[in-house]
């Protein structure tokens, strides 16, 4: 079996952190992998290119379809026979070209397509169900066969602009190119997802249930100091401003010892530390930059809790997953992926009304005060969850899934 992983990049969140464990399944006899190179240590098989590599005036019609993506993934295909595609992110910086390359080599030999969906592409042109110039929640074009109500909302951060050319890139990679007849098994690592997918009109025997590995780190146990953390991609949707209010309330109202560590980068980085200066316990709040894995969890290791309080439903967050490893305790909102992912795979932790500081204080001390038990729940439940949900098994079930598709021929 020799299987083709598509991504946009290595190297970035919690998809990419999949996509390259996907990659490196070794049950199956050969691996390519496709993704735009930004990194001189690691090798793409294909050479894509982003749109954000031509200048201004091509930009936006590569955005929307990129000929050098389709000419690329063709001459790799026509020269490499392989039996299974294995897209991820693609919409974004590779374009639906992907999908034109993949219905063309459809009919002409038995491949089979397999797509993990790690944002809501295939059923909000914006990706995340999520309106960011309301910063709600957004399901308009949920369930559509046409998805063009964004364009009365103009929901895109970046503006009308880019409102109108995802609009239109839904329409290609949809309605002309059909997405959803290409893919022969859709992979949701949520039963969010996994419900917005059948809502969206995809049948739910072509829908795979496979939950993002759980990563084991060789990291012993650490005694912990009042700490209490968000990282991540620093931006609108991640709420970050309700992290610092609700941090500072509860410092104001309980006088505890607790440091905040804001770790990551993104385009509201520079607002959110202006705004944390004018907070009355600044002095216990610190920003660090992106940090690469092994320097990331050098500084979690003493971390006691992971605080999450984005807007948007999150699909499977790896944040969450990544830290069972470190022993680090989860505080999330009632909402999407973040709330299931505690609720029902993890089985401990603390969940808060969304947007209320007030339920945030009142499970941060609940939590206090019985952290030796939720810490001792959280050990117990670890060999559990590694046995489920850990890389290994992770691949076989991926393997079978590969498998089923095949026997069908």
């Amino acid at each position: 079996m020799k299987v083709l992983h598509i991504h946009e990049l290595d190297i970035g969140g919690g998809a990419e952190t999949v996509f390259n464990i996907t990659r490196k399944n070794y049950l199956v006899e050969k691996n390519y992998s496709g993704f735009i190179n930004k990194n001189n240590y690691d090798h793409s098989d294909i050479r894509f290119k982003s749109y954000e590599n031509y200048n201004f005036i091509l930009r936006p019609f590569f955005y929307v379809f990129s000929i050098n993506n389709y000419i690329q993934l063709n001459k790799f295909l026509k020269i490499n026979n392989v039996d299974i595609i294995h897209l991820h992110g693609f919409i974004g910086s590779l374009s639906s070209s992907i999908l034109l390359a993949l219905r063309f080599h459809k009919k002409r030999n038995t491949i089979k397509i397999v797509q993990t969906f790690h944002d809501f592409h295939i059923a909000c042109p914006n990706s995340l169900l999520f309106d960011y110039k309301k910063e709600i929640i957004c399901e308009k074009c949920l369930g559509k066969k046409i998805k063009l109500k964004m364009l009365t909302t103009s929901c895109e951060r970046r503006g009308y602009f880019y409102t109108i050319l995802k609009s239109v890139r839904s329409f290609v990679a949809n309605n002309l190119l059909n997405h959803k007849k290409i893919i022969d098994k859709f992979i949701a690592p949520s039963n969010l997802m996994k419900q917005k997918l059948i809502e969206d009109k995809i049948e739910e025997e072509k829908i795979s249930l496979l939950r993002n590995p759980i990563l084991l780190n060789e990291i012993k146990y650490e005694k912990k100091s009042d700490i209490i953390t968000y990282y991540g991609r620093i931006s609108k949707e991640k709420n970050i401003y309700f992290i610092l209010d609700a941090f500072n309330e509860w410092k104001i109202k309980s006088n505890n010892n607790f440091k905040l560590f804001i770790i990551g980068d993104g385009d509201e980085k520079n607002s959110i530390e202006k705004y944390a200066i004018n907070l009355k316990f600044n002095k216990d709040i610190v920003f660090y930059n992106f940090k690469e894995e092994k320097e990331l969890f050098d500084i979690l290791k003493e971390v006691k809790y992971l605080f999450m309080a984005s807007k948007l439903y999150e699909n499977a967050p790896m944040t969450l997953l990544e830290s069972i490893s470190l022993n680090i305790l989860p505080i999330v909102p009632d909402l999407g992926g973040m709330k299931e992912t505690v609720q029902d795979v993890f089985q401990f932790g603390k969940i808060y009304e969304k947007n209320n500081i007030e339920s945030f204080i009142e499970q941060i001390e609940e939590m206090e005060t019985e952290y030796l038990s939720e810490l001792e729940k959280l050990i117990k439940r670890k060999s559990f969850l590694f046995e489920n949900y850990g890389v290994e098994v992770y691949y076989k079930n991926l393997f079978n899934i590969y498998s089923d598709l095949l026997n069908k021929n």
